[in-house]
């Protein structure tokens, strides 16, 4: 007797979904509707929906049953499922001894099993480097990492690891004196400066890739007197830059102390200050216009630079004696709270410069998608043209598609 798709994916413990998607894949024949509007599936279905799902059991992806249509697979398709399944199963033992490793010892998850019996003793820090390192270098290099974690730490290693990125040169001088080199870094300068490591990307490579780790899980400080400890990083790092893509902090580029650590957020304003004597022409803007400060009081709105203790090492970059250089061009957006509208039409008169209005509620229209603006602007920036006085478009007007 025929048996309808729900019927059908019963008798071989499938769901009617199942036998849906193997349809959408060509992995079986879809018999049309009957007159009672079934779809009546014969014995041949059934056979073919066992064989798919026979190969699926297998290890066949479907897309690859799909290719083979009604053909046997080929042995050497089955020796390689066979391999990949050994594989797996081995990678399976693998991974339930490392369950058992760190449930027995109560270790984190981040920490490799080489190293589940000292995870009491590894700070965030070092849990980070070891889980890179056995993901890098060689099992019997990491038993050489791991030995030097199972001495006891002393106050200098303890101070070390809670050291703020923003400490004085004394501070920094003490530890580098105090504290043990470090494991990776000791590797790293023993092992990479002599014969074949055989790592796994390549030496050079892993090399580069653990220094990059050193320095991105310790803040500048801690960098710092790793630093002293290890000249390695010295060749590594140009500490006469600013070194902002690694780490969350950087070291004061004036060279008055090189100890001295500053927050990422002011190395703008290092840069300014160090490069180009600003201070009046900032003034200038800020005494004009003092509205532009990003929320702090009016009165604290001042250039950055007019105390710095360091003289600029560059001339102001400033093209106000251009020939042909067009006026400064504001675009102001009617409901835009960040300026308020007022400020870019009082911006544009202390600068003498063009306004462009944008009806419309949001913050910045510039090059954001609107034709008008879009067509005012890049007349500006690319034939310095600027636009009528009483220029203004809107934001709520699309092109037509």
């Amino acid at each position: 007797m025929p048996w309808n798709r729900r019927q059908l994916a019963d008798l071989v413990g499938a769901t009617a979904n199942n036998v849906r998607l193997y349809h959408r894949l060509g992995l079986l024949d879809e018999p049309p509707r009957r007159l009672d509007g079934q779809r009546h599936y014969e014995v041949r279905h059934l056979v073919r929906l066992l064989h798919v799902r026979r190969l699926a059991h297998l290890g066949v992806l479907l897309h690859d049953i799909a290719e083979m249509g009604s053909e046997t697979p080929p042995s050497t398709m089955l020796r390689l499922l066979e391999t990949e399944l050994t594989e797996s199963i081995a990678h399976l033992g693998t991974v339930r001894g490392d369950l058992a490793t760190a449930i027995a010892l109560d270790a984190p998850y981040d920490v490799p099993a080489e190293f589940g019996d000292i995870a009491g003793r590894l700070t965030a820090a070092n849990r980070a480097l070891n889980l890179i390192c056995s993901r890098l270098i060689p099992a019997s290099a990491l038993d050489v990492i791991r030995e030097q974690f199972t001495t006891e730490r002393t106050e200098p290693q303890v101070e070390f690891d809670s050291l703020p990125s923003l400490v004085d040169d004394v501070t920094l001088g003490h530890l580098a004196e105090a504290v043990p080199p470090h494991p990776v870094l000791v590797y790293i300068e023993g092992v990479f400066a002599g014969a074949d490591a055989n790592t796994r990307l390549g030496d050079d490579r892993t090399r580069d890739i653990l220094l990059d780790a050193v320095v991105g899980v310790h803040n500048a400080a801690q960098s710092e007197v790793l630093r002293r400890l290890h000249p390695l990083l010295d060749s590594w790092l140009d500490w006469s830059e600013l070194e902002l893509s690694s780490g969350e902090k950087t070291r004061s580029p004036d060279d008055l102390d090189l100890g001295a650590v500053v927050e990422l957020e002011n190395a703008s304003t290092v840069v300014d200050c160090a490069n180009a004597a600003e201070t009046a022409p900032k003034r200038a803007v800020f005494d004009a216009a003092p509205f532009i400060d990003p929320g702090i009081a009016v009165e604290n709105s001042r250039n950055g630079c007019e105390n710095w203790p360091v003289d600029p090492t560059l001339n102001p970059l400033l093209a106000d004696e251009v020939d042909g250089l067009a006026d400064t061009l504001v675009v102001s957006v009617t409901g835009d709270g960040i300026p308020p509208h007022a400020g870019g039409i009082a911006l544009a008169e202390a600068l003498g410069g063009s306004l462009l209005t944008v009806e419309g509620e949001q913050h910045g229209a510039s090059l954001a998608g609107n034709a008008c603006v879009d067509a005012i602007v890049s007349a500006y920036l690319v034939d310095l043209e600027s636009p009528a006085p009483d220029a203004r478009c809107n934001l709520a007007l699309r092109p037509t598609p």
